[in-house]
């Protein structure tokens, strides 16, 4: 009976990780939230002026003109799909990991 009662506990802890598991679409949400910006190719909680001024002379190629700096971010990352996590990988490094309806940065 024990084993049975921990089988079906395991079974639902499982569950639940996989229902909660982020998507690529939350983590554009995530990405484009208030709190996250793109510094110099990362993530960070803000920008400094020369990083500020670097930005507005990016806009020398039409497509960069169109796109914010979030956008060209998540055009750069990669995305694997585990059973029970999302890893996001940016120049073959995971940068961020979801689970639980959470994103976790890694890597630094």
């Amino acid at each position: 009976m024990k084993s049975l009662l921990i089988v079906l506990l395991v079974v639902g802890l499982f569950l639940a990780l996989f229902l909660t598991r982020p998507t690529k679409a939350d983590f554009e949400t995530y990405i484009h939230g208030k709190d996250i910006k793109i510094t110099d190719g990362k993530a960070s909680g803000g920008k400094t002026i020369s990083s500020t001024i670097g930005d507005k002379l990016k806009t020398f190629t039409a497509e960069q003109v169109q796109q914010s700096a979030a956008d060209l971010y998540l055009s750069q990352c990669e995305y694997e799909n585990r059973v029970v996590w999302t890893n996001v990988k940016k120049d073959g490094k995971v940068v961020y990991t979801g689970a639980v309806g959470h994103w976790f940065e890694r890597g630094g």
